[in-house]
C-alpha cells in the first residue's frame, strides 16, 4: 500500500518497507513521523546512505526481519513551523534538515541565533541549514558543515554563504 501520511496506516503496523532511494526514505519518513514505525529501506536508486538493503539481499533481509534478527537505528527528526500573522500555516517533520532561505530580493538575511532561549550569535548570510544528524552528510555537507554519527543526539546550524569569513557551523 502506497502511504502518503501517517493517518492512511492501520494501527497494527510493525514495519514500513520503502521501496527506492534516499529520497524515498526521506519521504516515507515524513509520513510516518511521530507513529514510532520503524522503516526498511530497499535501495533502487543510486546512493543507498539510508536505503541500505540492497535488492539482491532483500530475501534473506527480509527472512532475519521475521525472526527478529535486526538491529535498529534511532533518529531524531526535526519540525519546522511558517508562522505568519494569521498563525501556524504549516508544520513539517523533517529526517534530513530544514533550510531557510531568503525569497525575491538579492538581499542577505540577518539571521539572530537562539538556543534554548539563549542568544548565541548573529549571522548575515543566504540562508541556514539546520540538520539532524542523518542530514548531516546531504545539503549541509554540501555547504562545508561537518559530518556527525548518524545516532548523535544534536543538531548543526551551518550557514549559507555567511558574510562575515569566520562564521562557521554550530552543533
Amino acid at each position: 500500500m502506497a502511504v502518503k501520511n501517517a493517518r492512511q496506516l492501520n494501527e497494527d503496523i510493525e514495519c514500513v518497507l520503502v521501496l527506492g532511494g534516499d529520497g524515498t526514505m526521506l519521504q516515507a519518513a515524513d509520513g510516518i513521523a511521530g507513529k514510532n514505525i520503524p522503516m526498511i529501506g530497499v535501495n533502487l536508486g543510486t546512493l543507498g546512505f539510508l536505503a541500505e538493503i540492497e535488492l539482491d539481499t532483500l530475501e534473506a533481509a527480509l527472512e532475519q526481519l521475521l525472526i527478529d534478527d535486526y538491529v535498529s537505528d534511532e533518529r531524531i527528526m526535526l519540525q519546522g513551523r511558517i508562522v505568519g500573522s494569521e498563525g501556524v500555516k504549516d508544520v513539517s517533520p523533517a529526517l534530513n534538515d530544514i533550510t531557510i532561505t531568503r525569497y525575491g530580493s538579492l538581499k542577505i538575511l540577518s539571521l539572530k541565533i537562539y538556543v534554548n532561549g539563549q542568544f548565541l550569535c548573529r549571522w548575515n548570510a543566504d540562508g541556514i541549514i539546520i540538520s539532524t544528524p542523518t542530514g548531516s552528510t546531504g545539503y549541509n555537507m554540501s555547504a562545508g558543515g561537518p559530518i556527525v554519527e548518524p545516532g548523535a543526539n544534536l543538531f548543526v546550524l551551518t550557514p549559507i554563504c555567511a558574510h562575515p569569513l569566520n562564521a562557521r557551523s554550530i552543533i
